[in-house]
């Protein structure tokens, strides 16, 4: 019985220890497997923050360098970009080799001469030239690329070792302006007398009775009455002064100045009346010189009104003599308050020095009240 027993411990044991054999290798890889995956995790994690801490390092905006005089801005600072990934990325095994520094316009945006922090001793004076420079491009990002190589511990079949690769851009900050408004004074506590109040002395008089008075008998005088005169005002009446307006004229037109340029010259003149106007008449006088200066064309603001070629010293033009007007009679119509301004071309410069004047007479019409009015100037070429 005995025996039967232990041969029937034996067996179990046997059989456990079989168990064990074939469940340990699949308990022993799936533990390397959970290990290797949090190895890969943990390396690819390093990498990823690397790249992230070098790209923040170098946008930043400040001085790279405190310690020298010269200010050297982070992005062209290498040493100083390549330490930030080597401080994120220790636990991956990273060496400056795997952390590659480069610059762009944006993303998809290559440029053949994108400039590339390669300087590993420190500052690279010369990328800072470029980047600041705008020619012929210009580079408003840096991009960080960090790359580690990942290998099992236990090199299995089927389980190669491969590169993980992180990039990270950001864009650069600099010449940043920052515009703020001044804080508000601190309001001061001024103190405010306190009135104190001075007791005033007030006399009190008390009455003494000296003996009682004795009465006396007085006379009492009669008032008599004497009547006034009174006179009475008499109301005199003041004239009311009437104020008589003055007549507004129905026609008057005042001179302007009369102006000189090469071949002709201007003159403005300005209605003063409330009612329009028109240009009936228009005399002209010029000197005779030779050669002469011929007339060519009359405008009154702007519009034509008389072209053709007239010889000096004199000229008429009107709405019923021998030369009449050109154009719409409305040309020449000027308005209540309205200026008015004629120009005169010539054929060639006008000659000054001559000592002769350049004259010039209009006749106006109120074609309401039919009154006339004229304007006229007499001036030497200056």
């Amino acid at each position: 019985m005995r025996k039967t027993t232990n041969h029937r411990h034996q067996r179990e044991n046997a059989q456990t220890m079989v168990e064990f054999a074939l469940v340990f290798p699949l308990i022993l890889l799936i533990v390397y497997g959970i290990i290797e995956f949090g190895r890969l995790l943990f390396i690819y994690s390093s990498t990823t923050s690397a790249a992230r801490e070098a790209t923040r390092y170098g946008a930043a905006a400040g001085d790279a360098l405190p310690d020298i005089a010269q200010l050297q801005p982070h992005y062209a600072y290498c040493t100083g970009i390549r330490d930030a990934a080597l401080r994120s990325g220790r636990f991956a095994g990273l060496t400056t080799d795997n952390v590659t520094i480069s610059y762009d316009h944006g993303p998809g945006i290559a440029f053949p001469d994108a400039g590339n922090c390669t300087d590993i001793d420190g500052y690279d004076e010369e990328l800072n030239l470029i980047i600041n420079s705008g020619q012929p491009y210009f580079y408003d990002r840096i991009v960080v690329e960090v790359v580690t190589h990942y290998e099992p511990i236990v090199k299995l079949p089927g389980i190669p070792g491969f590169d993980i690769r992180s990039q990270n851009a950001r864009t650069i900050l600099s010449n940043i302006k920052i515009v703020g408004t001044p804080p508000s004074p601190m309001p001061t506590n001024t103190r405010t007398p306190t009135k104190t109040l001075t007791p005033t002395l007030t006399p009190t008089f008390t009455a003494t009775m000296t003996g009682q008075p004795t009465p006396t008998d007085t006379l009492t005088p009669t008032i008599t009455r004497t009547p006034t005169i009174t006179l009475t005002p008499t109301t005199t009446a003041t004239p009311t002064q009437t104020f008589t307006p003055s007549p507004t004229p129905a026609c008057e037109v005042l001179s302007g100045a009369m102006t000189f340029y090469l071949n002709s010259m201007a003159w403005t003149v300005t209605n003063v009346s409330p009612d329009s106007v028109r240009l009936i008449s228009l005399s002209l006088g010029w000197p005779n010189t030779s050669p002469a200066a011929k007339l060519d064309r009359i405008r009154a603001s702007g519009s034509t009104i008389w072209s053709g070629n007239a010889q000096p010293p004199a000229f008429t033009v009107c709405e019923s003599c021998g030369t009449i007007f050109e154009g719409l009679e409305s040309f020449r119509v000027l308005g209540g308050g309205g200026t008015m301004t004629i120009d005169f071309t010539f054929s060639i410069a006008l000659p000054n020095g001559t000592g002769e004047y350049y004259s010039v007479n209009l006749l106006f019409l109120n074609p309401v009240s039919n009154e006339t009015c004229s304007a006229s100037i007499s001036q030497l070429y200056p």
